[in-house]
């Protein structure tokens, strides 16, 4: 048994590496030069599924290179526990989507970089390339009002009709009242288009 000092009640000394690979939750009581162990916490990270992240050192849960190289391999979820300027930090951001996937990587943002990002049209046409239009429900107001955007993710839809489904209610009209479009897009889709 371990006290709050990190001694066993016994009074030996703990070895918190080896105590932290048998159970990573032991990073709660670890002394700050074990939270700032870059290899201990990567170890306790990987048994954790990223959550041992929320016991590291300040400057762990800010150190750039560290945290993107843990997203690459565990994913957008360690960036639940990481600071919060670098879940602000637009840049940062971008580079763990370049791994991750971007609809994932927007639940971990601060707020005002989701409301940046769901406004980036080129972040955007990545997400629905990954994941698919209904990604786009997310996007601006002003997105989904912007015909050729509307048009490049009618690119990556099965149609324009699935695409035009997202777009405002005043584009939707403009592209209901477009013979051409609307003739392109039953050609595509079906009559489905039409609904």
């Amino acid at each position: 048994q371990i006290n709050g000092n990190g001694h066993e009640s016994n009074g030996d000394a703990v070895e918190w590496p080896e105590a932290i690979a048998q159970d990573w939750q032991m990073l709660e009581h670890a002394p700050a030069d074990v939270r700032a162990d870059s290899d201990v916490i990567c170890q306790a990270m990987r048994d954790s599924s990223g959550q041992a992240l929320q016991y590291a050192s300040d400057e762990l849960r800010n150190d750039r290179e560290f945290l993107l190289g843990a997203a690459q391999e565990m994913g957008p979820a360690v960036l639940e526990h990481a600071s919060s300027e670098l879940r602000a930090d637009r840049e940062f951001i971008m580079e763990v989507a370049d791994y991750c996937s971007p609809n994932d990587v927007l639940w971990y943002v601060s707020d005002e970089v989701r409301e940046e990002l769901l406004a980036d049209r080129d972040f955007m046409l990545e997400a629905v390339q990954q994941v698919g239009s209904e990604v786009i429900e997310q996007a601006s107001a002003t997105l989904r009002g912007d015909r050729s955007f509307i048009l490049a993710v009618a690119e990556h839809c099965l149609g324009p009709g699935e695409a035009v489904q997202y777009a405002t209610d005043e584009l939707k009209n403009e592209f209901y009242s477009d013979r051409a479009f609307m003739l392109q897009a039953v050609r595509d889709g079906g009559a489905e288009a039409l609904e």
